[in-house]
């Protein structure tokens, strides 16, 4: 994450927002696939190379298909464990599944063309938005993948950040490459200031959703189907949502 060498790589606070409760209100309608195609137009941050996928056996040739995939995990929609920050905190290996699944709320966020998002736009959510559960922002940036304007993308100022930990959120999910500056407005030094805020706190942060329109401003449950990689600090998702009834 940080082109630089930290001097310190510890800074674990522990799950200090709460779980969620299992789901009790009833879904309705199909299971939405917030998760962008795997291939090598996968979107990714632009120091991460593109994920390759090589056919090692190949029908007529072999009985069977075999596809090698090589990829960063921090590549496409993917989520980001605390092991990402920090090296005494919990890999994907060791997090609950109560902190994966649960219920949410996908919030439409229209900055008026500034780059930060601000607690002034995520106010509204404060209402339909109990401790534990996950907010997911759709800006609309996911429509604009494979384009410059997806690489300039808004951002959450360090206020945003303490307001998901006042009001308990669990995970994080964004339309856009990181919560953090964009790589072109990084200063040297840069050590991922919105990433540390959350991921010291147990709040997890799902990366590059899309997919999101149909869901704005409705209650939602979610399922974020992660690789269960031993002390991975992140890995691709397969992140599914429906709405809730009531």
């Amino acid at each position: 994450m940080c082109d630089c060498t930290p001097s310190n790589a510890k800074g674990w606070l522990g799950w200090n927002v709460p779980a969620g409760s299992p789901v009790t209100t009833a879904a309705a309608g199909p299971w939405i696939d917030l998760s962008h195609r795997l291939d090598s137009q996968t979107p990714r941050v632009p120091f991460f190379p593109a994920p390759t996928l090589e056919k090692i056996r190949q029908i007529p040739e072999h009985l069977i298909n075999a596809t090698r995939l090589t990829l960063v995990v921090h590549t496409g929609t993917h989520i980001d464990s605390p092991r990402h920050l920090f090296n005494d905190a919990p890999g994907l290996d060791e997090i609950p599944l109560s902190r994966l699944s649960g219920t949410g709320l996908v919030w439409p966020v229209d900055t008026g063309g500034h780059a930060l998002i601000e607690p002034v736009h995520l106010e509204g959510a404060k209402t339909h938005l109990a401790p534990g559960e996950m907010l997911i922002l759709n800006t609309g940036l996911h429509k604009s993948v494979g384009t410059p304007g997806y690489e300039d993308h808004p951002y959450l100022s360090q206020a945003s950040a303490q307001w998901l930990l006042d009001q308990g959120v669990k995970l994080l999910g964004v339309d856009f490459p990181t919560p953090d500056a964009p790589v072109s407005q990084r200063a040297p030094g840069f050590n991922y200031p919105i990433h540390r805020a959350l991921l010291a706190n147990g709040i997890l942060i799902v990366e590059h959703l899309t997919h999101l329109d149909s869901l704005n401003g409705q209650r939602v449950e979610v399922m974020c189907n992660a690789l269960n990689i031993t002390q991975g600090d992140g890995a691709p998702v397969r992140m599914l949502a429906r709405p809730l009834v009531g």
